[in-house]
C-alpha cells in the first residue's frame, strides 16, 4: 500500500451520491469503477463528467445552469451520505499510530 495521506475512502460515498444525482435527474447511473475514474479536480468536474458520462467534458456539452443544478442535488446527497458514515481506509490507524509513535520519540 502506498500511503499518500488520504485518510478517508470517500469513493464509495462520491459514487453513491454521484448515482444518487443521477437518478434524481432521470439519468443512467454508474458503477463504482467508472465514477472512480471520474474523481479530481472537485465536485464540480465529477458532476460534469457523470452528466456527460465521460472523463472528457467537451466544450458547450452542458450548460452553467444544468450543471449548477446537478451540483446542488450531488452536495445534497453527498453531505447526508459523508455525515451518516465517513470509513477510514484500512491502513490509516496504523499510519495514524506509526507517526504519532515516531514524533513522541523525536520530542
Amino acid at each position: 500500500m502506498i500511503f499518500d495521506g488520504t485518510l478517508i475512502d470517500s469513493v464509495p460515498d462520491l459514487a453513491d451520491a454521484t448515482n444518487a444525482m443521477l437518478t434524481t435527474l432521470g439519468k443512467d447511473t454508474y458503477p463504482i469503477e467508472t465514477i472512480r475514474n471520474w474523481i479530481g479536480n472537485g465536485s464540480r468536474m465529477l458532476v460534469e463528467r457523470a452528466l456527460v458520462g465521460d472523463i472528457t467534458v467537451p466544450e458547450g456539452a452542458l450548460t452553467k445552469a444544468e450543471a449548477d443544478h446537478a451540483e446542488q442535488i450531488f452536495l445534497r446527497h453527498i453531505l447526508r451520505l459523508v455525515v451518516a458514515k465517513p470509513l477510514l481506509i484500512p491502513m490509516s490507524i496504523v499510519a495514524l499510530n506509526n507517526f504519532t509513535r515516531l514524533a513522541t520519540r523525536s520530542l
